[in-house]
């Protein structure tokens, strides 16, 4: 990303947003036809670098494509949740609102999906998360515990409100 995707946009080669999460990207544009040229274009550009890819793995360019771990849709510029994992995150908030204590295994895997789910909220959601990263402070085994405290009970609540929340793509 730091080299190749901005050498790639320092030549007018990509001119699109490009999301890009370990080895998967994707390149996000109104028009299906000029964004998987942006991307076959990058691609052409990257092996002249020594960088393949595996292009009977790509999908052409949709309105609605789910792409790391998020639906993402290029007519409203949003990303959600699949409906399984949404209910599944849900669930787990729930389930912790309601706990005592939590292990610092069970902070950390909370904590990652409850940023995935606020990366599907407005800017500044993430505040959300405040009280969870600071329960793990301290803690250095995945069995050490923490007791809950009120202030991170109401942040796994208020996430899993905002995530209730009736969103277009969830309707029928």
């Amino acid at each position: 990303v730091d080299v190749l995707v901005q050498m790639a946009r320092s030549e007018a080669v990509l001119r699109l947003p490009m999301p890009v999460y370990v080895d998967d990207l994707a390149v996000i544009g109104p028009d299906a036809e000029i964004t998987d040229a942006q991307m076959e274009a990058f691609q052409e550009f990257a092996e002249g670098f020594g960088v393949f890819f595996k292009k009977s793995k790509d999908k052409r360019a949709a309105q609605r494509q789910l792409m790391l771990g998020f639906v993402w849709d290029s007519l409203t510029f949003t990303r959600t949740l699949e409906e399984h994992k949404l209910r599944a995150y849900i669930d787990l908030l729930l389930d912790y609102a309601g706990r005592p204590s939590l292990s610092l295994r069970e902070l950390q895997s909370v904590a990652g999906k409850a940023q995935r789910a606020v990366m599907t909220m407005p800017p500044g959601a993430s505040v959300l998360m405040r009280n969870m990263f600071k329960m793990t402070h301290g803690l250095s085994k995945p069995w050490q515990r923490r007791r809950t405290t009120s202030a991170a009970r109401q942040d796994f609540a208020d996430v899993k409100q905002d995530l209730r929340i009736e969103r277009p793509e969830a309707r029928g």
